[in-house]
């Protein structure tokens, strides 16, 4: 049934059709409302999914309205339903706000890492002064690092099985995630400054001029006094780190830590 709504809204914006009739949006909010009630049933994670479901009547109409304008702005967008749907969830902010909250995200770029094999390398736009954040890293956490493990495979016929006792190696995001020996969990940055490579304890490999550290905002002090099984069910990003600056960074010189 949702499908079957996905499809007439995509025909409705794809036509620029500016009106729909009373019981057709009745049975839309009924069908959306059915859907939206599942999603909770199913799974307290799965709340923000339902979230973003139209409630209402006016709801339906507003995001018809939005994918319709957008469809018109940029006719190369291939599915403005879902854009509308996501624009119309994202919370405003004005300059004042971003000013005193946010972060500048393009102070590196990534380009080829001047250390021998290590592929790409995050480097600096921009003069950063010692102490600076470079970059902020939301975290995106896996409660169980065995979740990235790879196995070995049986094929029997059309059957794939996967052996769980015959690990084989591991996927390659782990390489990008912070972890410890002593901790199942998986902290894996969203943002470029992962690109930063590592130093470790070679120094004559490369001179570190920055450091990862626990961000300063509320939200990861808020989260750093809570249990592992409180983060886990954490749907989105809960800590974060920040990439700082530990000497003078100039133009076009590499990031490494």
């Amino acid at each position: 049934q949702v499908r079957f709504v996905t499809a007439s809204l995509r025909i409705r914006v794809s036509l620029n059709i500016s009106s729909i009739s009373s019981i057709w949006l009745f049975n839309i909010e009924h069908i959306l409302s059915s859907a939206r009630r599942s999603l909770q049933m199913e799974s307290p994670r799965k709340e923000r999914i339902a979230s973003l479901i139209p409630k209402t009547l006016d709801e339906v109409n507003s995001l018809f309205d939005l994918a319709v304008d957008i469809s018109r702005k940029f006719d190369k967008l291939s599915n403005p339903l879902t854009f509308a749907l996501a624009k119309g969830n994202i919370n405003s902010r004005d300059t004042t706000w971003i000013v005193s909250n946010g972060h500048c995200l393009d102070n590196i770029y990534i380009s080829k890492s001047s250390l021998p094999f290590a592929g790409f390398g995050a480097i600096s736009k921009r003069l950063m002064r010692s102490g600076n954040i470079i970059a902020p890293m939301p975290l995106l956490h896996i409660s169980d690092q065995n979740f990235l493990a790879t196995y070995k495979t049986h094929v029997n016929g059309q059957i794939i099985a996967h052996d769980l006792n015959e690990k084989v190696t591991h996927q390659l995001l782990l390489n990008y995630c912070f972890g410890h020996n002593s901790s199942t969990i998986l902290l894996c940055p969203i943002t470029n400054a992962i690109f930063a490579n590592n130093c470790g304890n070679d120094n004559t490999r490369c001179s570190p001029n920055a450091k990862f550290q626990w961000s300063n905002n509320t939200t990861t002090k808020q989260w750093l006094r809570k249990d592992i099984d409180d983060i886990s069910e954490q749907n989105t990003w809960a800590l974060s780190f920040d990439l700082i600056a530990t000497k003078d960074i100039q133009p076009g010189e590499e990031v490494s830590s």
